[in-house]
């Protein structure tokens, strides 16, 4: 699968036949076409709680950066990294503008 370019502004949705539930502080998440199990630590788990909000990448950023002590470009680089395999799973979606 093609991953779309992902910059501040870019905003995700959960498709819709993916389903997921809390675990220990991180989350569990199970895509049904893929058959397979995705397990996510407290900060991915994050992630995932967040894209369906509708913010924005830079504001998902944000609101980490206030949660957790990282520095910037680390989380960026983290959320990028977790971004693009959950949409190379098929798990999230970029949300069309």
């Amino acid at each position: 699968m093609k991953i779309p370019p992902l910059n501040l502004s870019t905003k995700l949705t959960i498709n819709p036949n993916t389903v997921a539930a809390d675990l220990d502080g991180g989350v569990v998440i199970m895509g049904h076409q893929q058959e397979q199990y995705y397990a996510l630590n407290e900060v991915g788990g994050r992630i995932w709680q967040l894209i369906p909000t509708g913010l924005s990448l830079e504001e998902i950023q944000g609101v980490l950066l206030a949660e957790y002590d990282a520095p910037a470009e680390e989380l960026w680089q983290d959320v990028l990294l977790l971004v693009s395999d959950l949409l190379q799973e098929g798990l999230i979606s970029v949300q069309d503008s």
